[in-house]
């Protein structure tokens, strides 16, 4: 991730991870994604990103990252903790 967007990729970055711990997750986001789906990946989940991604378009938020809230995946301030404030996909 850090390569493609020292690049320039500009597109929507999704990470995957066996592990659902914030501090994993965490480190995706630091290193460029946008959000990060934790294993076993559910099918309706990625579906539901792909139709965020039509609806939104698929470029990425230099300053932002998709988080799943209980409402739906909204932007967020990319200093925003993990911690409690929201939950992965999984």
């Amino acid at each position: 991730m850090r390569i493609l967007r020292s690049l320039g990729y500009g597109y929507l970055v999704v990470g995957l991870t066996a592990s659902a711990l914030s501090d994993d997750m965490e480190a995706y986001v630091e290193a460029g994604a946008d959000l990060v789906l934790s294993k076993p990946l559910q099918m309706k989940n990625l579906d539901e990103i792909l139709r965020f991604a039509g609806r939104h378009g698929s470029l990425s938020r230099a300053h932002y990252r998709l988080v799943d809230f209980p409402h739906g995946l909204k932007w967020v301030a990319r200093e925003a903790s993990y911690q409690g404030e929201m939950k992965s996909i999984s």
